[in-house]
């Protein structure tokens, strides 16, 4: 698929460069770049939006994995697709993403979500997490982790532990209990600028987006808030989330 994507784009006048996640995008080149090609699931998207947040460039998600929540298009669309893009048939969406800090660090950002678990090394037992929204205490949650997640991510892990849908065009920080050991811990929306904070009181591990970020030690915390960084992009269809989540999750 990545030899024939760009077999086409090139029969189309555009110049290709295939990428390295370990390189990234060339520096002598980022500012010529048009939009990036992403061939394969969600995971590889995510990967993706390390490479081109920072450097405002869009992404076309081609999907060859099982969900594909974040791809635009089939394999089978890229040509159509590619010549839509060339006419100025499409326009480029930005969404949220979020900015994490550890223990007052500097900050790294993700797309879908922040989880932080219990550790997975101590068997069975559960997590317990003081959550703070803008300094007011929300509540200790005994349970197997929290998810903090973008309006993106909260068709991914947080759906599945029983968040909510949220609907296109909202920027909202969605907070989800994982498992809570009570009936009274349900799932939080707050604004996008709230500033959250998770304090782990016993040992647990910090995700972001799927990747193990770090080791966490009983008193750590953890400082969410929408980011100033966006990620972009190229839709060629309106996006419905409940028409997605109806053919993905069915």
């Amino acid at each position: 698929m990545l030899h024939a994507a760009m077999q086409t784009a090139r029969e189309l006048g555009h110049r290709c460069l295939e990428i390295d996640y370990s390189t990234g995008i060339p520096k002598e080149i980022r500012d010529d770049v048009f939009f990036l090609v992403v061939i394969g699931g969600d995971g590889t998207i995510l990967e993706s939006v390390r490479l081109s947040a920072g450097y405002g460039i869009p992404i076309l998600g081609v999907n060859m994995g099982t969900k594909g929540f974040l791809s635009e298009i089939a394999p089978e669309e890229f040509h159509t697709a590619l010549l839509r893009i060339t006419k100025g048939d499409a326009r480029v969406i930005e969404r949220m993403m979020l900015g994490y800090r550890v223990g007052g660090g500097h900050e790294s950002v993700c797309l879908n979500e922040v989880l932080l678990t219990r550790n997975p090394d101590y068997g069975s037992g559960t997590a317990q997490i003081d959550i703070t929204i803008d300094g007011v205490e929300a509540g200790v949650v005994f349970c197997d982790g929290v998810i903090v997640c973008t309006p993106t991510g909260a068709t991914g892990y947080s759906i599945s532990a029983g968040g909510p849908i949220v609907a296109d065009g909202l920027d909202v920080c969605v907070i989800t209990p994982i498992c809570a050991h009570s009936l009274t811990a349900k799932p939080i929306v707050a604004a996008a600028g709230a500033h959250i904070r998770l304090t782990l009181l016993t040992k647990g591990r910090l995700y972001a987006d799927g990747q193990s970020i770090a080791s966490m030690q009983s008193g750590d915390t953890v400082e969410i808030s929408a980011s100033t960084a966006k990620t972009k992009f190229i839709e060629l269809k309106e996006r419905n989330v409940f028409r997605l989540i109806k053919e993905k999750l069915r």
